[in-house]
């Protein structure tokens, strides 16, 4: 009679917790205040020699292929703004080295160096409405190269020397006024995943109120956003934090390896990308598009005193002034579905540095608009699906000279992915894809284009 209350007990405590996690609406949840810095160093060198002799000869090769970046981010979301910022450094050296007994080195080195940096900010005016942006952001890259080698042409030997350097700079800033907010709501479903597992498996001691919930999501939001360096001693940390609110809470019945390997195995895969909420936003964009290039090629014998044989240098400047909007949706439809709207266009006036096309392009005129229509299915942690619409329109002009070219295309593609978990012995994976265009330049041209793949896995032992 005892083991019967008991049963009677548990699966009224179940279906009362599934029908109470069936109605729990995500958009309801908001991100804690989070700050994060993050900085890192990475350094890959590889490098080889190989000698090779034989009675009259030997040869020399040397390779030297390298990396090395510093990275930096701060990333902080608040109720009055959301701030990203980024700075990287990156180095790229690649040199090659060959000569024999009989010939001076040959050298084929190259070098590469670029900055990006920049920040990204929404400014809150009043809560989770009106907002400010600011985007400025700058790449530098720096271009290297000095090839030295032997030329024969025509029986007469030259010592031939090629330098090439090119430097890239693109300013760019935007500004603009928005409306709305999107919120993350994933860890509010990861924590329904924790408590609708440990349920499962009878480790449950009660039924949580909706506080005890998003309590629970909120030490989820703040643990993924931890800083860590090593993955491993960060899992243990974060299983043994959201075992402590567990417990202070009063959910678990008793600790055993069941309910710990259900915390764990929840921890690890029960995070979905969910999202709520919609945002409006409409931006002025400036930038500029620089290059320099300067070739240099001398013969080293003939010309004893290194002077250049021929020299080459281009510099020019594109500017980019353009006017852009976006509107995103993400409306969550009970806890297994979840829809989203995304609607973007924009246009801008490429100006064309007359230097770089000897006069003849003046301009680019770009206007793009697209609409896309997904749908999301979340059946568990193992099967999911997405299907996708889109609708893309694309129209361009330039002057090339006297003459107006014209491009203009509309698109409409559908495509869906699908991952079934039918059981531990058989798994689907489908994709198919539709799309549909047309196009017009000097004609216009149709296409229909049809693509699938399927993966199917089934373990017969």
């Amino acid at each position: 009679m005892k083991n019967v209350a008991l049963l009677l007990i548990s699966l009224f405590i179940s279906s009362t917790l599934f029908a109470q996690f069936e109605n729990f609406d995500l958009s309801k949840y908001t991100l804690p205040d989070i700050k994060r810095r993050q900085l890192d160093i990475h350094l890959n060198e590889t490098s080889s020699r190989d000698k090779a002799w034989a009675k009259d000869i030997s040869k020399y090769k040397f390779n030297l292929d390298g990396n090395f970046s510093i990275d930096y981010s701060f990333y902080e979301n608040t109720r009055g703004k959301i701030q990203n910022d980024w700075i990287s450094f990156d180095l790229n050296p690649d040199l090659n080295w060959n000569n024999t007994d009989s010939t001076e080195t040959d050298k084929n080195d190259r070098m590469y160096f670029g900055i990006n940096l920049g920040t990204d900010r929404k400014i809150y005016i009043n809560e989770d409405k009106l907002f400010f942006h600011f985007y400025p952001a700058l790449m530098i890259d720096y271009s290297f190269s000095n090839n030295i080698e032997n030329v024969i042409n025509n029986g007469n030997n030259y010592r031939l020397k090629q330098m090439d350097r090119e430097w890239y700079l693109y300013p760019e800033i935007s500004v603009g006024l928005g409306s709305g907010r999107i919120e993350s709501t994933g860890d509010l479903r990861h924590a329904l995943y924790i408590l609708e597992d440990i349920n499962k498996i009878g480790k449950l001691s009660k039924i949580p109120d909706e506080n005890e919930i998003y309590n629970i999501a909120l030490l989820i939001s703040q643990l993924k956003n931890k800083r860590y360096f090593d993955s491993r001693l960060k899992r243990t940390s974060d299983i043994i934090s959201m075992d402590s609110l567990l417990q202070d809470i009063g959910l678990i019945k008793k600790e055993d390896a069941l309910y710990f390997t259900s915390l764990y195995d929840m921890w690890l895969y029960g995070s979905e990308l969910r999202k709520a909420g919609s945002s409006f936003q409409f931006d002025l964009k400036s930038k500029l598009e620089y290059q320099y290039r300067k070739e240099v090629q001398s013969d080293l014998y003939m010309n004893q005193n290194s002077l250049p044989d021929w020299i080459n240098k281009t510099n020019y400047n594109n500017e980019v002034i353009g006017a852009y909007f976006s509107y995103d949706s993400y409306k969550p439809i009970g806890l297994k579905w979840e829809r989203f709207l995304g609607i973007k266009g924009g246009t801008d006036y490429v100006f064309i540095d007359k230097k770089a096309f000897n006069d003849l392009f003046l301009f680019i005129y770009r206007f793009n608009l697209s609409s896309t229509l997904k749908y999301k299915w979340f059946l568990n942690t193992r099967t999911n699906a997405e299907f996708t619409w889109s609708t893309n329109y694309y129209h361009s002009k330039s002057k090339y000279e006297w003459e107006e070219m014209f491009y203009s295309t509309l698109s409409t593609q559908f495509f869906c992915t699908i991952n079934y978990y039918f059981s531990p012995y058989l798994k689907m994976t489908f994709y198919p894809s539709v799309l549909y265009s047309l196009s017009k330049r000097h004609i216009s041209e149709n296409r229909f284009y049809i693509t699938q793949q399927l993966t199917l896995t089934y373990s017969l032992f």
